[in-house]
């Protein structure tokens, strides 16, 4: 009876692994499949660049902005069967054109990555919040100053309904509310 009992355990312990282990390989499988469509996006843009197109001394002169629009400009279209690639892509983007100190473009990306991260993931998840945060970085130096404060008070209350209260992000929320 004990062998028999031992047996029985070891095998739901088994069944057990299993699951999980096809559960990483889903996983796994699901980010590969993200990351092959996020860097498939971003070499057809700079393929824009190449020797191959009807001009190519103007491709080879094309400037990172153009480059950047014309991957915005392909994101209307692109990775429509793979949102969270899509939201990726965004953020990339956003943070590209924030770093070119062309905040209303970021900003406008932003927005769009917010809606569609609600739309992935639900209103109170954390990535939400960060987008919020992200957004309200983008629109410091803009005419749009007046929609930092509601999107941060939006993202702390999806940090508060998390429970979270210490994370990077928390931190990174109240610096910037504490320089609005």
């Amino acid at each position: 009876a004990s062998v028999a009992v031992a047996l029985l355990a070891g095998s739901a312990v088994s069944l057990w692994q299993a699951g999980v282990a096809r559960e990483q390989a889903r996983v796994a499988e699901r980010e590969a499949r993200r990351a092959q469509a996020v860097q498939n996006f971003v070499l057809d843009i700079f393929r824009a660049n190449s020797d191959r197109q009807k001009d190519p001394a103007r491709a080879r002169n094309t400037t990172a902005r153009e480059l950047l629009d014309l991957g915005t400009e392909r994101l209307e279209s692109a990775l429509l069967d793979a949102p969270e690639s899509r939201a990726v892509v965004m953020k990339t983007l956003s943070d590209m054109y924030y770093q070119l100190q062309l905040e209303e473009r970021s900003a406008a990306i932003q927005e769009r990555r917010i809606a569609l991260l609600k739309q992935i993931h639900g209103p109170d998840d954390a990535r939400v919040a960060e987008a919020l945060v992200n957004f309200a970085a983008a629109l410091h130096a803009t005419p749009r100053r007046n929609e930092i404060l509601p999107a941060l008070d939006e993202a702390r209350r999806i940090l508060d309904r998390n429970g979270d209260h210490t994370s990077r992000l928390r931190g990174e929320l109240l610096t910037r509310l504490a320089q609005r």
